[in-house]
């Protein structure tokens, strides 16, 4: 089976995020089962990437020259809806799967489906409005969910019930020997409960932090940063690629998103490590930290917040009995990337022997 992915955004190495990252997964786990798999994307113009992008452009004419970097070949150039033909032509697609999150995936969707090709649109968040008009009106296109939370919320808006797959970690990528000594938070941006963290952060002087970057030129992020460094016990880190640079040092993850999170995959990074999780309350972000953590409503006062710190950070009975529960969460089926492997082939080969 070839499978081609195509997002309307940016892809790794340039993008750093969990949509990507869970793609990437995907991806190899396909491999793996002896699958073909390509992906086409948007390209940004700075780094070593766009250079040589560049110069394949200009030396082979195609508008979307193919890299092997992530160990399958991408196709990326601009505007992915004017390449997802030729890019599925290129690996003899059987299928295409759309990375469901902004911008206007609807609309790739729909240029995929005149591939005459089956086309699953995979829905990542629960922000229907950022992915175009239509959405719940994709003539011929099968949808995926992330979760059951975002599955229920879609049946709900569109009278359509998605299939589940959660998103694929590797728990070789993310784990680390032993917890560390800081908390850390993964994407400060504000709307993933960047200024509630840094809150705690201000009034726990004696408590040190780590802000890691999912992206590079987040402008959200400028004032929130200058204050994060100013704060004295906070250490602010670009995006890295490798994420057990992050987790080496963090004993717990804090997870105060602001948002109806469709999954929390930082939660299941943490967990691989036994590194407990203080986490809002909301969407599946809840039932990914499951029983490793502490959850909080979103709006609760800082109050809440800091007594859940203090719990998990000063009480070393408690940390660890949060920290076995968390080993022991990470063992379930459903966070299994074999399993999710197989139940993801199994939909679109079952749609495909309909076709």
């Amino acid at each position: 089976m070839n499978v081609l992915f195509a997002t309307t955004g940016a892809y790794l190495p340039q993008c750093l995020g969990g949509s990507e990252w869970s793609t990437h997964y995907l991806c190899l786990g396909l491999l793996a089962a002896g699958d073909n798999v390509g992906l086409i994307c948007h390209l940004h113009n700075s780094g070593w990437l766009a250079v040589t992008n560049r110069i394949k452009r200009r030396i082979t004419g195609k508008k979307f020259p193919i890299d092997h970097r992530m160990g399958y070949p991408v196709f990326r150039g601009w505007g992915p809806r004017n390449g997802v033909y030729d890019a599925a032509k290129s690996i003899n697609a059987d299928a295409i799967v759309i990375v469901g999150t902004a911008p206007d995936p609807c609309e790739l969707a729909r240029e995929a489906r005149r591939t005459g090709l089956p086309v699953f649109y995979q829905i990542r968040d629960i922000e229907f409005s950022k992915h175009g008009n239509g959405l719940g009106n994709l003539d011929g296109v099968k949808y995926i969910a992330n979760s059951a939370f975002t599955s229920d919320v879609f049946f709900r808006e569109f009278g359509i019930r998605p299939d589940v797959v959660l998103p694929p970690v590797q728990r070789s990528h993310c784990q680390v020997p032993k917890p560390g000594n800081k908390v850390l938070l993964i994407n400060p941006a504000p709307m993933k409960g960047g200024e509630l963290a840094l809150a705690l952060a201000e009034r726990r002087p004696n408590i040190p932090f780590v802000f890691q970057e999912s992206w590079s030129g987040n402008s959200l992020l400028f004032d929130l940063k200058k204050r994060a460094i100013a704060a004295g016990n906070i250490e602010w880190r670009r995006p890295t690629f490798d994420i057990r640079e992050a987790y080496s040092e963090a004993r717990i993850l804090l997870a105060p998103s602001q948002l109806q999170e469709a999954w929390g995959r930082v939660a299941t990074e943490a967990h691989f490590s036994g590194i407990p999780v203080i986490a809002s309350d909301c969407g599946g972000l809840s039932q990914a930290v499951g029983p490793g953590g502490i959850l909080l409503s979103p709006d609760a006062p800082i109050s809440d917040w800091l007594a859940a710190l203090d719990r998990m950070w000063n009480d070393e009975s408690e940390w660890r009995r949060l920290s076995q529960r968390a080993l022991e969460y990470s063992t379930r089926e459903e966070i299994d990337p074999n399993y999710q492997t197989t139940t993801f082939r199994k939909i679109i080969q079952d749609s495909i022997a309909r076709y």
